[in-house]
């Protein structure tokens, strides 16, 4: 037992003498469902041996925005060329049709199993040790490669900020070795991080994501001024493609991954400080998702040229556009920093599940 909580310790979970008074008091309380499917894991029995329940509803859902709501998808969405006005009925599609769907299924299963690991454990204990490491591998090694998704929107950010400075034609880490050392450098610092107490974690991450919503309202209300000073739409906000063929099916298919992960904070379920704390995000969630996507999207179809407008940085450029550079290179490191915070909350929940 000792080394094991030294183990953990190690692993970024530091306890004080009360949080470990506080572990002990907690007893293994299985639900109805984990009754009837017979013997619990040890993970399931012994998960609070080693975490304390310090998550709060709040905590969940700042993990739900870290993991689901990458405002750079709103440039990406924008590489589908004509799409137009249909761009919002697509994420509205997107959410009805997959993100609501996803809350509801894993709004049952953590109401019969609240563990950590979540996918791994509920497949585990309904379809066997097989397909239950089948399915957490599937669910773990995504978070594998999101870190470098997140360690790249970084340095794509940072390029986007030299444009706004420096002009179009002056590339900032334009060597790959340079990119590189950034996104090696992000990977390194972000794990040391997440040695930190959780605790610690999450109050940081709290001010990270109000700053994160801050910069993604200045890109939303880039677009407003915008149209409000004269200037027409860089891109129509009318389409007439609506049907689900060709470009729109592309369209539909990237929107639906922007939106993957509703599961993911519930790999971090066994540690909330009451019952049913992740029903605040799985219930308002995807609504808050689904406004951030479409006033990003509004910002930068109002702003953008369409040639520049699936540009990575294209938010930045809609800042530029409207407010100056100075505003751009602000909202650039707020995003900058929602990046950095939403690596290390990968490592956390991902390391959940091994």
């Amino acid at each position: 037992m000792p080394s094991e909580r030294r183990a953990i310790q190690g692993a970024g979970c530091p306890m004080n003498n009360l949080e470990e008074q506080q572990i002990r008091q907690i007893p293994y309380t299985p639900t109805f469902v984990q009754n009837a499917l017979g013997e619990p894991l040890r993970s399931e029995q012994r998960i609070n041996e080693f975490f304390p329940r310090g998550l709060s509803r709040g905590d969940l859902l700042v993990i739900f925005i870290a993991i689901v709501l990458f405002i750079p998808n709103a440039s990406i969405v924008q590489a589908t060329q004509g799409a137009g006005g249909a761009t919002y009925i697509y994420w509205l599609i997107g959410t009805i049709t997959f993100l609501l769907p996803g809350a509801l299924v894993v709004a049952q299963l953590y109401r019969f199993m609240p563990v950590d690991g979540s996918i791994y454990v509920w497949t585990h204990r309904a379809l066997g040790p097989l397909l239950g490491f089948f399915a957490g591998f599937c669910a773990w090694f995504p978070g594998v490669l999101v870190l470098l998704s997140t360690s790249d929107s970084i340095v794509t950010l940072i390029q986007g900020i030299g444009a706004q400075i420096s002009g179009p034609n002056v590339n900032w880490l334009d060597d790959p070795r340079l990119q590189g050392l950034v996104v090696v450098a992000v990977l390194v610092f972000a794990g040391l991080v997440s040695l930190l107490s959780l605790s610690l974690i999450m109050k940081i991450a709290r001010v990270v994501i109000i700053l994160y919503g801050v910069g993604i309202f200045l890109v939303g209300m880039a677009g407003v001024v915008w149209l409000l000073s004269g200037h027409a739409p860089a891109s129509p906000l009318t389409s007439s493609t609506l049907g689900f063929s060709g470009q729109n099916l592309v369209l539909y298919g990237v929107i639906v991954l922007a939106l993957l992960g509703i599961e993911v904070p519930l790999n971090m379920a066994g540690e909330e400080k009451q019952g049913n704390a992740a029903m605040l995000f799985l219930r308002w969630g995807p609504l808050l998702v689904l406004i951030a996507y479409l006033l990003g999207t509004f910002g930068v179809m109002a702003v953008v040229p369409s040639a520049n407008a699936g540009y990575g940085y294209s938010t930045l450029t809609a800042a530029t556009r409207v407010f100056g550079a100075p505003a751009s290179v602000l909202v650039g490191l707020l995003f900058i920093s929602f990046f950095f915070i939403a690596t290390i909350i990968y490592n956390i929940a991902f390391a959940r599940i091994l």
